[in-house]
């Protein structure tokens, strides 16, 4: 990722989720250019948006960690 995506994406990872305000603000750029940086990173599949208010809420899209599998014999 470029140097400002990797930015918004580990200060996400930290913060949990994320309103467009906070990330504008994070970003220091407008809410429309905001919106379309974080489009381009949800179309990736880096971030999920989250319909639960009246703004939209972003959080970063984890990997499901394997689970570990022990040796039959211990």
């Amino acid at each position: 990722l470029p140097e400002e995506a990797r930015t918004l994406v580990t200060w996400l990872l930290r913060q949990g989720e994320a309103g467009l305000s906070e990330v504008a603000a994070l970003i220091e750029q407008d809410e429309d250019t905001t919106r379309a940086r974080l489009a381009e990173l949800v179309a990736q599949g880096f971030v999920q948006v989250l319909h639960e208010g009246e703004e939209p809420r972003y959080r970063l899209r984890l990997a499901a960690r394997r689970g570990r599998q022990l040796p039959l014999d211990l």
